[in-house]
């Protein structure tokens, strides 16, 4: 009996101490600071009409901003070592486009994850801080190795033994580009031309892909570009 006792004993402290650990790495907000251009003068002047500051637990933080006008918005979360792991963006008409920033073991952009924008709920008042906690813990839910493709789009980038990106892929689409023999391909992810611009058009990040020569030494070349996977700039039919 004692033996049983001792067992459910320590099942027991194993689930406590667990328990606590779990609560200890819950990320909470630690300081918030509201600006508005009503009360903060050089928010106006900068074109802005709002600009939080917000720090969690983990020492990451989010910056949010919106426009004057149009009022357009964007939030930056950003990790301790200066990382950008997820924006949440949206022209003032717009549903809003929310990403998240996965890396390698070198510090690389891996992973670009989006949320489905007509599925997930739209949150208007996304400035409050439930809100800015509620997407900086669905950033730390995310899976890349097995994401809800239900839910998400996932943009995977392959990189070669040398270092340079030999293809994207994008799942569930299946769509995938590649870099040709003595290319490679340059992976950012861009705002919009009209991102504060356009209250329809605007808020929103591209995923820009271009292919372009390994060597230097090739001058005569044409970039071929790729924004969200749709071609915007051919390359030339002498390189194919």
């Amino acid at each position: 009996m004692n033996k049983i006792q001792n067992i459910l004993t320590f099942l027991l402290l194993s689930f406590i101490a667990t328990a606590c650990k779990e609560a200890k790495r819950q990320i909470k907000i630690t300081d918030f600071q509201h600006y508005t251009g009503y009360h903060t003068p050089e928010i106006i002047k900068q074109g802005f009409i709002q600009y939080d500051s917000v720090s969690f637990s983990d020492s990451s933080y989010a910056i949010g901003q919106i426009k004057s006008a149009p009022l357009n918005r964007l939030v930056r979360y950003i990790d301790k070592n200066g990382k950008l792991i997820g924006t949440i963006s949206a022209g003032s008409e717009t549903y809003s486009q929310r990403l998240v920033y996965g890396y390698n073991e070198n510090g690389k952009l891996k992973y670009l994850l989006r949320f489905e924008e007509r599925i997930e709920p739209n949150m208007h008042d996304g400035t409050t801080d439930s809100a800015y906690l509620h997407f900086r813990l669905a950033i730390d839910s995310i899976d890349f190795q097995h994401p809800d493709l239900k839910r998400h789009t996932l943009s995977e980038i392959i990189y070669g033994n040398d270092g340079n990106v030999r293809e994207i892929i994008e799942k569930p689409s299946g769509k995938i580009i590649k870099a040709p023999d003595s290319y490679k391909l340059e992976i950012s992810v861009v705002p919009c031309e009209s991102f504060w611009d356009s209250d329809l058009n605007g808020g929103r990040f591209l995923l820009r892909t271009d292919i372009v020569p390994i060597s230097n030494s090739k001058s005569d070349y044409a970039i071929e570009r790729y924004e969200d996977f749709e071609q915007i700039i051919p390359m030339k039919p002498t390189l194919k």
